[in-house]
């Protein structure tokens, strides 16, 4: 039952988000149109989206030119380099921009637009790493595109505006987002024109670094390696570390989660926690496209935890399940007990460039153009 109310939910949205970009293509005045490029330069990824912008209604129009996420786990380098990015992982991440810029160029160029608008931020890793600020500046000299590190509380505002882009259908008061990375992660609401906040300076990498270091005393788990199996007792012993760790609940976090129209929202591809876990619960029921949306309760979750804890790196690949999925639910179950979250909701999307594209504070001035060279 679980796995068909899945595949509809999946059916009726490409059917309405087909019907949505056929009238958007109708109804868009070519004067208005603007093509944004945002790029996320993440804790664990490179994140890009480009889209077709209604700059009139500041909404996304049509499907993305360009969508993906591209893996550099740089929480996990700068564990194993003194707090610095390692050279590798320098020239890694600057090839990686660069074939992503020409990827964006040649779509926008197929598409029939020539300038492209880009914006790029930096988060967590980029606020402690000892050289991070001169990757990035490196990176703008070499590319052309700026990259701003955002302090916390701006990602989580950053955060909100994705959540709001992803579920239109819920309304401003009801929705609290949860934006996870891999060296950060907070939740934010909003009443009127305030912004409430929760933060906590650690993700998935920060908790794999956790595992690995603090409790076993070794070197820093690399972005390849899984940390598998991880027992019993190393489980319960980590979620009280992360219990540890974690600030206590806000008065506005524990109104907004006891009524019952609040909607925890979530969104992520790829490695990203909530898809680790979302993606497990399909494949238990014999699924193994890739989900576009999902709800994921704190029973599931915990289910997630007893089946592969102790489990080595075989038993994952056998049940079709990725190899990091457990960290990833030791992480989400002990943020959902310490805060009495019940059930989060889950869409596919590439971090936070929707809300990168729609943000008023990123798009003051749309002097970022890149010319397509022919």
């Amino acid at each position: 039952m679980r796995q068909m109310n899945v595949i509809l939910s999946s059916l009726l949205i490409c059917f309405f988000l087909f019907v949505d970009m056929t009238l958007s293509a109708q109804t868009i005045d070519p004067q208005n149109k603007i093509v944004r490029t945002a790029i996320e330069f993440g804790s664990g990824s490179i994140k890009i989206l480009s889209c077709i912008i209604d700059v009139k209604t500041q909404q996304i129009m049509g499907e993305p030119l360009l969508s993906t996420i591209v893996n550099l786990k740089l929480t996990e380098d700068v564990a194993a380099h003194d707090g610095k990015i390692s050279e590798e992982m320098q020239l890694q991440a600057l090839a990686i921009i660069a074939d992503l810029k020409e990827q964006t160029l040649t779509a926008a160029a197929n598409a029939g637009d020539c300038n492209v608008h880009f914006v790029g931020v930096a988060t967590a890793v980029f606020r402690t790493a000892k050289n991070g600020a001169d990757l990035l500046q490196n990176i703008e000299q070499q590319l052309g595109i700026h990259f701003q590190i955002l302090p916390q509380e701006e990602e989580s505002k950053l955060g909100y505006l994705s959540a709001k882009a992803l579920y239109p259908e819920t309304k401003e008061q009801d929705l609290i987002a949860w934006d996870s990375g891999n060296s950060s992660f907070q939740l934010t609401g909003k009443n009127n024109d305030q912004y409430n906040l929760y933060q906590a300076p650690f993700g998935h990498g920060s908790i794999r670094i956790l595992l690995s270091k603090e409790m076993r005393k070794g070197p820093p788990l690399g972005g390849n390696e899984s940390g598998n199996p991880v027992t019993a007792a190393e489980a319960e012993e980590l979620m009280q570390k992360i219990y540890q760790l974690m600030p206590a609940k806000p008065d506005w976090l524990q109104h907004k989660l006891t009524s019952e129209k609040t909607q925890v929202a979530t969104w992520g591809d790829g490695e990203a926690v909530f898809m680790l876990v979302a993606q497990a619960l399909k494949a238990a029921e014999g699924g193994n496209e890739p989900l576009q949306q999902a709800k994921i309760s704190l029973a599931d979750v915990q289910w997630i935890i007893n089946t592969y804890v102790g489990q080595n790196d075989q038993f994952f690949e056998a049940a079709g399940v990725h190899r990091k999925t457990l960290t990833a639910a030791i992480l989400i179950l002990s943020v959902m007990n310490h805060l009495g979250i019940e059930e989060i909701c889950l869409k596919r999307a590439s971090g936070n460039t929707p809300g990168m594209l729609i943000s008023p504070m990123l798009w003051k001035t749309e002097t970022s153009a890149t010319p397509v060279i022919p």
